[in-house]
């Protein structure tokens, strides 16, 4: 058996410098996005709105639910249009800055829902997209999000709701455990 050589910190440190521009590290898109979000104050990025957690407002009684049926979506970016999309994204390339997800006001738009019956099981607060306070301008990104998925009060009426439903929808409870359909 031929023993491995222990390796020192500083030498671990040295060859990850040496290597890291040759291997991709995987990046947060919390940093990205937050580098967009104040190249857009700077003024040097126009037609960025904000991160959808800036520009929706939740009671604290639904505030986890919706966190949770937006999982990562929490940090995704509104933009004017596509353009701006782009021009972000150029930004985040040039600048080796990581990655963000860009939701351009003209092109996400919401689907229609055509479950009926929901509101008569037991435990249905509502769709989570009626639990929310936003500009009427997201009304198709929020849709397009959370349109689709059904706030219930506990886990119980959650599992009852999606047998009954063949599980089609997203449902999420008060308390945060989610259901996908």
């Amino acid at each position: 058996m031929i023993p491995v050589r222990a390796r020192s910190r500083s030498s671990v440190r040295r060859w990850r410098r040496r290597t890291s521009p040759y291997i991709r590290q995987p990046q947060g898109s919390k940093c990205s996005v937050q580098k967009v979000i104040r190249e857009s104050k700077r003024g040097a990025l126009r037609g960025i709105h904000g991160t959808l957690s800036q520009l929706i407002t939740a009671t604290p009684e639904y505030a986890v639910a919706i966190e949770t049926a937006l999982g990562a979506a929490i940090q995704n970016i509104v933009t004017d249009d596509e353009n701006a999309a782009k021009r972000a994204i150029n930004y985040l390339k040039e600048n080796r800055a990581g990655r963000a997800t860009f939701l351009p006001l003209t092109s996400v738009k919401a689907r229609p829902f055509t479950e009926n019956g929901l509101a008569n099981c037991e435990g249905f607060v509502d769709m989570a997209d009626k639990l929310l306070d936003f500009d009427p301008k997201y009304a198709g990104i929020i849709g397009s999000l959370l349109g689709r998925t059904a706030v219930i009060d506990n886990i119980d009426n959650d599992i009852a709701m999606a047998k009954k439903y063949y599980y089609h929808n997203k449902i999420v409870t008060l308390a945060g455990q989610e259901h996908k359909a």
